[in-house]
C-alpha cells in the first residue's frame, strides 16, 4: 500500500521499501512544496483489510503546521460500512467527517443516467429503446454499478 501511495506521488518505487515513515516524509515534502494538504482517494476501499485501514488511519495522525498532512477519502461498496464497525477499525470510523451513501436511482433517473453515459461516450441516446432502458432499470434495481454492467 505504501509503495502505491509513493508511486501516486511520482516516486520511482523500485528502491522503495514498505515503510510508513517514508510515505509520511513524501507527503510532508509534497505538502510543504505545494502549500496545500494532500488528498488521498482510495476506490474499492471495501477490499482493504482492517489492518490496512488501520495503517491508513496512522497516516492521518501526521500534521504539518497544525494541519492534517493528508485527507483520506474512501470509496467502497456497503461492505466497507460493516468493516468500519469492527473493533480494529473503530478509531478510523470515528475520524470520518462525512459519510455519503449512493442509493438506488429511480426509473426516470436510470433512464437519464443511461442517456448521459451514452452521450458522454460519443453515442446517441437512441442506442437503447425506452423499453430496453426500463428493462435495465428493473433488472438493476437502479443500482449504478449494475446499470453500467447491463447497459
Amino acid at each position: 500500500m505504501y509503495r502505491a501511495i509513493a508511486a501516486a506521488l511520482g516516486v520511482n518505487t523500485s528502491w522503495f521499501g514498505a515503510d510508513a515513515m517514508k510515505v509520511v516524509d513524501l507527503l510532508t515534502f509534497s505538502f510543504l512544496e505545494s502549500n496545500r494538504p494532500n488528498l488521498l482517494l482510495i476506490d474499492e476501499a471495501h477490499l482493504l483489510t482492517p489492518s490496512c485501514l488501520n495503517e491508513l488511519r496512522l497516516l492521518t495522525n501526521a500534521q504539518v503546521r497544525h494541519e492534517p498532512l493528508v485527507t483520506l477519502v474512501l470509496f467502497g461498496q456497503p461492505a466497507l460500512a460493516s468493516t468500519l464497525k469492527l473493533p480494529a477499525t473503530i478509531p478510523l470510523a470515528q475520524r470520518i467527517g462525512v459519510w455519503a451513501t449512493l442509493g438506488e436511482m429511480s426509473e426516470e433517473e436510470t433512464i437519464g443516467y443511461i442517456d448521459w453515459q451514452i452521450t458522454r461516450a460519443g453515442g446517441k441516446d437512441d442506442v437503447f429503446t425506452l423499453a430496453a432502458k426500463k428493462a435495465i432499470y428493473r433488472r438493476s434495481q437502479g443500482i449504478p454499478r449494475l446499470v453500467n454492467r447491463f447497459a
